[in-house]
């Protein structure tokens, strides 16, 4: 899996094919792909072009997909792959995510309400996984992975998986660095994935709390991308990068995308008093988490969100 990777959630349709076409024309061959974002048929004839022209070829390509919480069931996994797979215009993913630690009946409003929930349970998420597993041995699949997932989950996973965990993708960032989390995973294999790397900048206001920093704006980072001569953003990334943790960052401005893969490919590395500084950046309790998650998707029962990511 290449260390940066687009992102595609919330890149707004008319345009995401077009940030894949800059993409992978500057460079990527790591696309970060969810049925859930409603863009994979777009994402899909993208890459059909790219292919068509002689740009690519699919097995240049790493291609992730992830299974939404409406089909996260044994009887629907099958179905959602199929579609995804036609959308994307591809035989196989390259890794294919469970999106959530929980599910809903078919139809159900999102967010979710306590009492819609099909509640997390070790027993139903191996169920799930060994359904999925079956995906692996057809080629539909080429890896599986969790998303959203605790260190307390991913031990519970572990010992009954026949093909293993290969990624669990987290939001990750200076603020929210996901120390235990990755110490686990680095200990385990299993590669862990960097959402909003940039703290979500375009995040809707309401994920927006008086607690909540923004890490573009940190003046460590912005005083490390004016000794580097290189962009916060680019700042970000290669913190990640030195980390050993993989980043997905969201654009679909061609300039950025570009900017976004040198962090990667030409940057500077980061001196160990720079990366001291931006660990520095983590707020205390995990109130630098932007993406919460909804009250009542463990247990059934409203909760705090501290909770919810044990």
């Amino acid at each position: 899996m290449p260390m940066i990777g687009l992102g595609t959630w919330q890149a707004p349709k008319g345009e995401c094919g077009a940030a894949i076409i800059s993409a992978v024309e500057a460079g990527y061959r790591h696309l970060d792909c969810a049925a859930a974002y409603g863009n994979e048929a777009e994402i899909g004839e993208a890459i059909a072009g790219l292919i068509s022209r002689g740009v690519v070829k699919r097995e240049d390509l790493f291609i992730t997909s992830k299974l939404w919480v409406h089909k996260a069931r044994p009887e629907d996994a099958g179905a959602a792959l199929t579609k995804t797979l036609s959308d994307l215009r591809t035989s196989y993913v390259d890794l294919y995510l469970i999106h959530w630690p929980f599910s809903l009946a078919e139809g159900t409003p999102f967010p979710p309400t306590p009492e819609s929930v099909i509640v997390y349970s070790p027993e139903n998420y191996s169920a799930l996984w060994k359904t999925l597993e079956l995906e692996v041995d057809a080629g539909r699949v080429k890896a599986l992975g969790c998303s959203n997932m605790s260190v307390t989950k991913m031990e519970a996973l572990a010992p009954t998986t026949r093909h293993p965990i290969c990624a669990n993708q987290v939001e990750c960032h200076p603020s929210l660095p996901q120390n235990e989390l990755l110490a686990w995973c680095k200990s385990n294999g299993v590669a862990l994935v960097a959402y909003s790397p940039l703290g979500s900048p375009g995040r809707p206001p309401r994920w927006v709390k008086d607690d909540n920093s923004r890490p573009l704006e940190a003046p460590a980072v912005l005083r490390a991308a004016s000794s580097l001569g290189m962009t916060p953003a680019q700042i970000l990334i290669r913190f990640q990068y030195q980390r050993g943790v993989i980043a997905i960052p969201k654009s679909a401005n061609p300039a950025r995308i570009l900017d976004n893969l040198k962090a990667v490919a030409e940057g500077a590395d980061l001196s160990d008093t720079i990366m001291d500084e931006l660990k520095n950046l983590e707020v205390p309790d995990g109130r630098g988490r932007i993406i919460t998650g909804y009250p009542g998707v463990v247990s059934g029962r409203v909760q705090t969100w501290q909770e919810l990511w044990t």
